[in-house]
């Protein structure tokens, strides 16, 4: 059995974050954030999240939950209606409605 602190395994396979909406922190502390790992967040209300601004303070690559919310959407379109709809059209509606890049 192999056993590997936080820290280490982070280098591997980097953190993803899920805490639901309205939590105040963020499950990953601050201080163990380090420049060679990636942070992915499925959390899309809010978008910016303590979980993202830490890991980008620490010149981490990072993710938002935006393309979850959008991926979310066009397949629950699909499902629905039967149809597939325009994915860059979603996406470019989302940004437009949140201010987000």
């Amino acid at each position: 059995m192999i056993v590997l602190s936080l820290t280490q395994a982070a280098v591997r396979i980097g953190i993803v974050g899920d805490l639901c909406a309205g939590y105040p922190g963020s499950a990953f502390p601050r201080e163990f954030w380090e420049s060679h790992m990636w942070a992915a967040d499925i959390v899309y209300f809010p978008l910016r999240t303590k979980f993202l601004t830490d890991s980008k303070r620490a010149d981490c690559r990072a993710m938002a939950g935006s393309g979850m919310a959008v991926n979310q959407a066009v397949h629950s379109f699909s499902l629905i209606t039967g149809h597939l709809p325009d994915q860059a059209r979603f996406e470019e509606t989302f940004h437009r409605l949140t201010g987000q890049p």
